[in-house]
């Protein structure tokens, strides 16, 4: 139980990241062609994305589209795990949408200096797809940006040695962490009985479990950015720059 209200925390305690509204903003035109919210519902509620009510609301919309379009408004405002959780979701019945956001989510690492915003009281209001903004910058060069400092090999992707390094000086709620990376409640839970001797251990089970789930999406620049939106000391990275 007390994991569960972790995750309810977490979803209001995090925005959203920018990159990821824009990711949402790109596509929504495409998601809302093929989105049938009712065949993800079941899913965001499991992971306490929304409520039972809030799905109630969505569901009164009188067409599928509109459903879709309302569920993309508020989405943003459940936090930064309600991403992952969203294409999580899509990945079982709609490959192609989640094929599609997830390869922008390796890619994507700029948003353009005057993104498009998301309402803060979306409800009752359809969205806009119009005046998308351009292209973000694409990475695919060996240095990226993180203000004035730079990452080695953005895009390469973490290895173990890696993980063990900032395990070994991480700290901070295991919920509010793992929600960040993306973990399920059943893969949190994992990690720490696995390793319920060792909190480091368990610590490297959950940045493990972020590198197996996200594959080549597993980069030192996508890690770092979590990392950094988790307000993680700079120190326990810094080896990465």
């Amino acid at each position: 139980m007390r994991i569960k209200n972790s995750r309810i925390f977490l979803q209001f305690f995090y925005k959203m990241d920018e990159r990821h509204k824009f990711i949402l903003q790109k596509n929504r035109r495409i998601i809302a062609d093929d989105l049938d919210t009712d065949n993800i519902n079941n899913y965001l509620i499991q992971e306490f994305i929304f409520t039972p009510d809030v799905i109630y609301k969505i569901r009164e919309r009188g067409t599928r589209r509109e459903r879709t379009e309302l569920m993309l408004d508020l989405l943003p405002n459940q936090g930064e795990r309600a991403f992952y959780i969203f294409l999580k979701a899509l990945s079982f019945t709609y490959p192609h949408l989640y094929e599609t956001l997830l390869l922008d989510d390796r890619t994507v690492f700029n948003v353009p200096q005057q993104p498009v915003q998301c309402s803060e009281n979306p409800v009752g209001k359809s969205g806009n797809v119009e005046n998308v903004p351009p292209m973000p910058f694409m990475a695919n060069q060996t240095v990226l940006d993180y203000g004035q400092r730079q990452i080695a090999s953005p895009q390469a992707r973490v290895t173990e040695r890696d993980l063990a390094r900032i395990s070994a000086k991480l700290s901070g709620n295991f919920s509010i962490i793992a929600g960040m990376l993306g973990l399920t409640s059943a893969e949190l839970y994992q990690c720490q009985v696995q390793h319920q001797h060792s909190v480091k251990d368990q610590y490297f089970a959950i940045l493990y479990t972020w590198r197996r789930k996200n594959g080549y999406g597993a980069s030192r620049a996508n890690l770092v950015e979590l990392l950094r939106e988790m307000n993680v000391d700079c120190s326990v990275y810094e080896f990465m720059f």
